[in-house]
């Protein structure tokens, strides 16, 4: 009985602490939802990569121009046959016809980047998402820990003030007082310690959503209920945004190596001239058309050997980083797993100590009271109780964010309403 009724007053507590605080963020947007929506529209990271996505699509389109003709126009003044002061003016115009790949491999080359730009952007997109989720569950779990430790404050006050009366009536000590006393004061120096702790999580929060973000709100159940750690792996390999990066990033290097090839490659040309002369008796005028190959070789070809072999080396350097990228990727997931299973069995244990620390506290002060248990031996219930519940909190708020950053791997933050607005359930609260 008394067990339950420490536990309904911690939830009032709880429940009040949190009314009050919704009663300050009135106004504000809320929930995780609107912290990633904001961090979407808001963070200028985003911004800047969609802007190089589009630098990279004007640099195709500049590859592109390529196959249509080139104008050229001069004109000018001299002597011609005789006659001082004629004016010369040519319009030419030359088209490409073929290229041996040469354009086509550069058109390649620049949609290729294209592509490296973009899953650059989503691999950004993709970190973002799970810094903004993970700060938004640190800050609910700074938040928890700070209801712990007003619960902690309150019970020494209450403590302090009992033995303050008894005191009072002679039936307690002047150390038993100070004892209190400085407990008390060490409850107060830990819940501002704890609220600093919140207020830079809540600073971090805002360095991603660029506005405050109410985060009130609890995290939805169907952003912490993942599937089976097999079912995990699989989709945070099919979803990887980093892995699309690096081989779009080799795709790149491979083109590479083909503009190279290509770039020796001469260019036929239909090259068409008109040439007139003006202020002459005649006004002599006259037509070309010819068919033109061009081509050049930079050191007698060497040095496009050179930067062919330089491409190829790139080719497997993309490789390797693309290797040790599989790599990092397999132990960090394989870390985030374990370490949110660990949490998941240390949850079941705090609560089961949790629950035995509220029933010998109460017995404690029954056994003071009574006279057969020291005041020292409640204070240290209250002080064991209050740290299994700080590490409570501390474990739940891990296990969440691990959660939400496999969740975010898996893709499911990609369009955050998609996830975020099924039906609710409650989550695990510390008690």
């Amino acid at each position: 009985m008394n067990r339950f009724f420490i536990f309904i007053t911690a939830g009032f507590f709880c429940c009040g602490a949190l009314s009050a605080s919704a009663q300050i963020s009135v106004g504000k947007p809320a929930g995780l939802q609107e912290a990633l929506h904001s961090m979407l529209r808001n963070h200028p990271a985003l911004a800047g990569k969609q802007a190089q996505v589009r630098s990279k699509e004007s640099a195709a389109d500049a590859a592109r121009a390529a196959r249509y003709p080139s104008i050229s126009a001069s004109t000018g003044a001299g002597q011609s046959s005789g006659y001082s002061g004629a004016s010369t003016t040519t319009v030419s115009a030359r088209q490409p016809l073929w290229a041996f790949g040469r354009i086509d491999s550069s058109i390649a080359y620049a949609d290729q980047d294209i592509q490296v730009q973009q899953a650059d952007a989503w691999s950004t997109r993709r970190q973002l998402l799970e810094e903004t989720a993970a700060s938004y569950a640190s800050v609910q779990g700074a938040r928890e820990r700070l209801a712990v430790a007003e619960r902690s404050v309150q019970r020494h006050q209450e403590l302090q003030q009992q033995i303050q009366r008894r005191a009072n009536g002679g039936l307690a000590s002047a150390v038993d007082v100070s004892m209190a006393q400085a407990r008390w004061l060490q409850a107060r120096s830990q819940r501002e310690s704890t609220g600093t702790d919140l207020r830079n999580a809540e600073a971090a929060l805002f360095a991603l959503t660029q506005v405050f973000i109410a985060s009130d709100l609890p995290i939805p159940h169907a952003a912490l209920n993942l599937p089976s750690d097999p079912a995990i792996s699989e989709q945070v390999w099919a979803q990887s945004a980093a892995i699309r990066l690096r081989e779009a990033v080799v795709a790149l290097a491979e083109a590479d190596v083909q503009r190279e090839r290509s770039a020796n490659m001469p260019t036929v040309l239909l090259e068409a001239a008109r040439n007139h002369v003006a202020r002459l008796p005649n006004q002599a005028s006259s037509t070309t058309i010819n068919i033109v190959m061009q081509a050049s070789l930079e050191g007698m070809g060497l040095a496009n050997q050179a930067q062919q072999r330089a491409a190829l080396e790139r080719v497997e350097a993309a490789r390797q980083d693309l290797a040790q990228l599989r790599h990092e990727q397999q132990v960090q997931l394989q870390q985030l797993l374990d370490r949110r299973a660990s949490d998941q069995a240390l949850l079941a244990g705090y609560a089961e100590s949790v629950a035995t620390l509220e029933n010998t506290l109460t017995s404690f002060r029954r056994q003071y009271e009574s006279g057969y248990k020291s005041w020292l031996d409640v204070l240290n219930a209250v002080r064991e109780l209050t740290e299994q519940q700080m590490q409570q909190a501390q474990v739940q708020a891990n296990w969440r964010i691990n959660s939400l950053r496999l969740a975010t791997r898996m893709g499911w933050f990609d369009e955050p309403a998609a996830i975020l607005t099924q039906p609710q359930e409650t989550t695990i609260t510390v008690r």
